[in-house]
């Protein structure tokens, strides 16, 4: 009888004392909360039990504090200040001291990564569907998950984080197209990494489950963490809380008034994906299908979503559904082409459907973003510029608040972006939206 009672003691050590962690039938493992908290509050600030930097960003941030660091020479040019790990050659800091505090988990990754970019040379291996840098972010997440194991308290985390079985062993490995016991298995014969092929597999499956995207300061994903507090929370569709990050560090705010018994709730799939795509990624990865008000309504006329899919003009049922498979399959082209050749790409297809496109159709948000980052990886300023501002047009029309997260950094980024460019009135009435956005929809002081 007494072990519930233990359970929420130790769940409830990860959270402060305006909410609560039980266990339902209808839900499972849950936070509510006990008391009113208003729109804007922040609820929760976590520290990650592992993280890493996917392979694209490490030249950029800080692998241990995950901050980008940056000076400027003596003409004004940005450059960076971080200096590279001399035994691996792969990861980079910003300081001894962050050196230093990452040395325990990094010592063993160290002498393996040159074998991890060497499997994808070999000609057995399944790079049609992933990219190396994936995959070579997600056995670094795996060997510091394997490190944790050993170390006590942090053990117990690990264990508290779900699945507590290998009932997701079907799976793929995160963001690549890669069999979880295939990528096992030659994490096991090719580098050799110590333990069991089963103790890795429920490493695996709890990485899979449990793993934040950290967003970095140009709005895209740049690493991965595990948080144990944040994992309790279940998912929504229409959300009432949203995590943002300040480094490493993940803040769990309220974006709508969460009443007194009402369960906290975060995303775990896009907030602008679609029905199908929402409910294909929930069952692929966490094996449930999501019933919330916005999945039972949003196909409906009246739906206050609807909007998210509209066109202009007369377009048939089937056409629109095609125009809508074409723009979100150049998403999942981002990591497959050359960034000229997905520029092109983004290009022709909005040319294509020039307007067709409604203003409030996610495919702009989604296009425009995928364009922006290719040129971001070109370093062409006004090219980033210019989609940026795209972008930013078609977040003002998305339908709820949930978003607004998303749409408040985009816009510190298009100021960013027009600061660089010397746009500085232009860059200022950004950041006075950006006050507007917080204080209204957050009531958050500025």
């Amino acid at each position: 009888q007494n072990a519930p009672k233990m359970a929420q003691l130790e769940w409830q050590r990860f959270f402060p004392s305006t909410v609560e962690v039980k266990e339902t039938k209808e839900f499972g493992r849950g936070v509510y909360a006990r008391e009113k908290i208003p729109r804007g509050t922040e609820i929760l600030r976590s520290e990650p039990l592992v993280h890493v930097l996917e392979t694209s960003a490490v030249e950029d941030y800080c692998s241990c504090c995950l901050v980008a660091r940056e000076v400027r020479d003596q003409f004004g040019r940005t450059q960076r200040a971080l200096k590279k790990c001399k035994k691996c050659g792969f990861v980079y800091y910003c300081g001894k001291e962050c050196q230093t505090n990452d040395w325990l988990l990094h010592k063993r990754e160290c002498k393996v990564l040159t074998g991890v970019k060497a499997i994808h040379e070999q000609p057995l291996w399944w790079d049609k569907d992933c990219r190396g840098d994936d995959y070579t972010a997600y056995v670094r997440l795996l060997i510091r998950m394997q490190m944790r194991t050993g170390e006590g308290c942090t053990n117990r985390e690990i264990d508290l984080l779900c699945p507590n079985n290998t009932a997701l062993e079907d799976q793929y490995t995160p963001h690549t197209g890669i069999p979880s016991r295939l990528a096992i298995h030659y994490l096991k014969t090719k580098i050799g990494m110590p333990g069991t092929e089963e103790e890795l597999l429920r490493l695996h499956c709890k990485i899979n489950v449990n793993s934040f995207g950290v967003k970095g300061q140009q709005v895209s994903t740049i690493g991965s963490g595990i948080y144990t507090g944040p994992s309790f929370l279940n998912h929504a569709c229409d959300p009432n809380c949203a995590q943002v990050f300040e480094g490493r560090t993940l803040i769990l705010r309220a974006i709508k008034t969460i009443q007194p018994g009402e369960q906290l709730c975060i995303a775990y799939t896009h907030l602008l994906a679609t029905y199908k795509q929402r409910q294909t990624k929930l069952w692929n990865t966490y094996r449930f299908h999501c019933q919330c008000y916005r999945c039972l309504s949003e196909c409906k006329q009246d739906s206050p979503y609807h909007i998210m899919y509209a066109t202009t003009g007369d377009i048939s049922g089937e056409k629109k559904e095609s125009m809508m498979e074409e723009g979100f399959s150049i998403a999942d082209k981002k990591h497959k082409m050359d960034d000229q050749q997905l520029i092109l790409e983004c290009q022709r297809f909005l040319e294509k459907y020039k307007g067709v496109l409604h203003p409030a159709n996610i495919l702009n948000i989604e296009v425009n973003d995928v364009m922006r980052a290719a040129y971001n990886r070109l370093r062409s300023p006004f090219k980033i510029l210019e989609t940026t501002k795209r972008v930013c047009d078609a977040y003002r029309y998305c339908p709820f608040k949930d978003c607004y997260y998303d749409y408040g950094a985009q816009l510190l980024d298009l100021s960013n972006c027009q600061r660089k460019m010397w746009q500085f009135g232009h860059s200022l009435y950004t950041i006075v939206e950006v006050i507007i956005l917080c204080r209204t929809c957050y009531s958050v002081a500025v």
